[in-house]
């Protein structure tokens, strides 16, 4: 079968979905591995880009398999307790979330750019239940495309995406979103504040084409609760407290909480609550 070698599209931003795309497949082939993600390894075999530029990036590596491992068990759990729930993954990339949480009954929906959603294409099949949405997330017209039954839950997923935003653009996304599902949850990722300004630095994004800048790095997403009373914080997950003996010298700032949450990456929970 013929590779794919297209990826000149993907610039800025979106080429950072084949930078965790990779490390996804790197992760699943060690033998101590935090996730398995088989369909990853399938899809780099067949995409024709210059991977091994990350083969060094162990501190990306580590984690992107975090990251996937706590929004696997937050979006696990939320399916258990909702099971004809609808979830939206938010900048949805080549994320393979679905084929290891579905139930056979929940409604997926991937939304992203056109460009990552072509690519999306040449892997996964559309049908009722998983479907693809082609719109930038600050355009808000994607919100009317989710249809959602009357007090259906509903869980969003923002896995490597809010960062590349300025805190207003994340606001304004929030409150909107606060708009339109009232009593939905959301799960997603914040970088620590050292990372902000610094992507030419980064041991994974300095080696794409330099476009993606980390713009926005909250101490805690607990700040999300101060721009509007819909929003509320119920948790976070720093990845510092998982899988300690991966993060090498880096383990040492788990002892010192202000550092661990400054230079640390984590998984935010909201939920969003009606007025009144």
């Amino acid at each position: 079968m013929s590779k794919i070698t297209d990826t000149e599209k993907l610039t800025g931003v979106p080429e950072t979905l084949l930078v965790a795309l990779y490390l996804r497949a790197v992760e699943t082939q060690r033998a101590d591995g935090i996730i398995r993600d088989e369909k990853a390894v399938e899809m780099i075999q067949s995409i024709d880009y210059d991977f091994a530029r990350f083969d060094r990036a162990w501190l990306s590596q580590v984690g992107v398999a975090v990251r996937t491992e706590i929004l696997d068990e937050v979006t696990a759990a939320f399916i258990h307790q909702y099971p004809d729930a609808s979830v939206v993954n938010m900048g949805a990339g080549l994320c393979t979330r679905l084929n290891r949480v579905d139930n056979g009954s929940i409604t997926w929906y991937e939304l992203d750019l056109p460009e990552a959603i072509e690519l999306r294409r040449r892997f996964f099949t559309e049908t009722d239940r998983h479907q693809f949405i082609e719109r930038s997330i600050t355009g808000f017209d994607w919100m009317e495309q989710i249809k959602i039954k009357e007090n259906q839950p509903v869980l969003f997923i923002g896995e490597g995406l809010f960062m590349y935003f300025e805190e207003q653009e994340v606001k304004n996304i929030f409150i909107t979103m606060a708009d339109h599902f009232p009593d939905a949850e959301l799960i997603f990722e914040i970088n620590g504040p050292v990372s902000v300004g610094r992507s030419k630095h980064h041991d994974a994004l300095s080696k794409t084409d330099g476009q993606a800048e980390f713009k926005w790095g909250p101490a805690s997403g607990a700040v999300c609760e101060t721009w509007d009373d819909r929003i509320r914080f119920v948790r976070e997950w720093n990845y510092l407290d998982r899988h300690r003996d991966r993060w090498r010298f880096m383990r040492l700032f788990a002892y010192i909480p202000p550092l661990k949450r400054y230079i640390m990456n984590k998984i935010v929970h909201l939920r969003f609550r009606k007025e009144g």
